[in-house]
């Protein structure tokens, strides 16, 4: 096999100085920011997540910018660890590079006085992947790094701890509300002056001043509500993945979701990086809980419901945590022993996977609640992993999510109403700060932050 050609067809922009525009995309999500934060970093720039979130074409933007910059073409290499017409078990990123250097820089790395950029698709698919970065970094202090990698395979647990020090992570996940709204009004000049309105900080880092911002702002806002309900309910109907925005038809969308992304995510991911005892019962698992997305479970309920024995219930729950397809929430104690014997709340992370494997085509009164719902845990827990805050529910009884930010509670209430009872204020300590997600009503009163779900970000 002709390595050398297949990685100059990769990187076409060596001879046409330039990046083949359908690779890139007009619209950059917000994490493309935080890469190009990183481009004069000597730690490895590592973009995690679910497969087909974009992290390809972030990669790929990445480059664009780079040769925009006055990067010289030649001095950015990419390939992608997923691909078998140039990896096979005997093909090493070693390999790559020696080739790269001799046929393309026309010398060794260390002798060119300027920086060269190494961009790897699917980095953890390669043999030996750690070990070959670890001595790149000690031997090239002239090579930037910029990797992705899928969450199923668990990079922290096969690169060595003095490799994952040398990172800085970025986690691509599906589409934010906000993320998904800006890629609807992104040619809409005028509707785009509505993101300008929206505040700079997350409604779960500071309620204060969210709440303060979208007062001030409110007679502005209140031009493009109707507007961006409509957008909303198509997210909570189609979920986060970018791909949406190039079918819009959801009947299309979710037949290329369950044969794309479930069937490739299961059968690529899962299936050939995990010792999976029974792959039909993990199947069987996975539709069990989109069925009935957002209950409180104990996995012996689950394993007597699916006949599997509680340890396989929950091998597999982590295999799809990790994979990025479930979030997992405990109930809220101050004794730890609780949180771990009470039972779990599971949630689908994506509303359009779940949708897509019970055939919701529209949407319902009822769908959109319960789809509202998970959207709002899925902004929970992106915010509890970008703060190191930890996601809870409040109890079976209700659907209050809990984050605990250490020295604070949040106390998210999805009633998705204007009409609130006393009895739907939490106390969990003194310093417990509720959120009430309405319908159109934003106040505040009695340490509780009221927010109209279409404001939520």
């Amino acid at each position: 096999m002709d390595i050398l050609r297949y990685i100059i067809k990769y990187n076409h922009w060596w001879n046409a100085g330039e990046i083949n525009k359908n690779m890139t995309q007009d619209i950059k999500r917000s994490e493309f920011e935080q890469i190009m934060d990183l481009l004069d970093s000597k730690r490895i720039t590592m973009l995690v997540g679910p497969r087909r979130c974009g992290m390809t074409t972030l990669l790929y933007q990445s480059i664009d910018e780079l040769l925009k910059r006055g990067v010289k073409p030649s001095n950015i290499i990419f390939f992608d660890g997923d691909d078998a017409l140039i990896f096979d078990s005997h093909i090493t990123i070693g390999d790559i590079f020696s080739i790269y250097e001799r046929d393309i820089l026309g010398n060794n790395v260390e002798d060119i006085n300027e920086k060269v950029y190494i961009v790897v698709d699917n980095i953890s698919f390669l043999k030996d992947w750690s070990l070959y970065l670890k001595n790149y970094l000690k031997e090239y202090p002239n090579i930037k790094f910029i990797m992705s990698s899928s969450i199923a395979s668990n990079i922290f647990k096969i690169a060595k701890e003095e490799l994952i020090s040398k990172m800085d992570i970025i986690n691509i996940f599906p589409l934010k509300t906000n993320q998904f709204v800006d890629s609807h009004l992104f040619f809409n000049a005028d509707s785009m002056n509505f993101t300008s309105l929206l505040p700079k900080v997350s409604l779960f880092e500071d309620p204060k001043q969210y709440f303060e911002s979208l007062r001030e702002k409110m007679p502005n806002l209140l031009f493009y509500e109707n507007k961006i309900n409509n957008i909303v309910n198509k997210y909570l109907l189609a979920g986060g993945y970018p791909e949406f925005r190039e079918t819009s038809k959801i009947d299309l969308w979710q037949k290329r979701t369950n044969q794309d992304i479930i069937s490739h995510g299961f059968f690529r991911d899962i299936m050939s990086l995990y010792s999976i005892k029974n792959p039909y019962k993990l199947v069987e698992l996975f539709y069990y809980l989109a069925k009935n997305d957002g209950n409180t479970f104990s996995y012996n309920s689950i394993g007597q419901e699916l006949k599997l024995d509680n340890e396989t219930v929950l091998e597999y729950i982590t295999f799809l945590r990790k994979a990025g397809y479930l979030i997992i929430e405990t109930v809220y104690s101050k004794h730890s022993y609780f949180e771990y014997k009470s039972p779990k709340r599971i949630l689908f992370l994506d509303n359009g996977i779940r949708n897509s494997i019970v055939r919701e085509t529209s949407m319902n009164i009822d769908l959109k609640k319960k789809c509202a719902r998970t959207s709002l845990n899925f902004l929970a827990f992106m915010s509890c992993l970008d703060n190191n805050w930890n996601l809870f529910y409040e109890s079976k009884n209700n659907h209050n999510i809990v984050i605990d930010k250490i020295n604070s509670n949040l106390v998210i209430k999805p009633k998705f109403t204007n009409n609130v009872t006393p009895d739907d204020f939490s106390k969990i300590d003194d310093n417990t700060i509720n959120i009430v997600v309405t319908s159109s009503l934003l106040d505040y009163k009695d340490n509780t932050y009221y927010i109209p779900f279409w404001l939520v970000n």
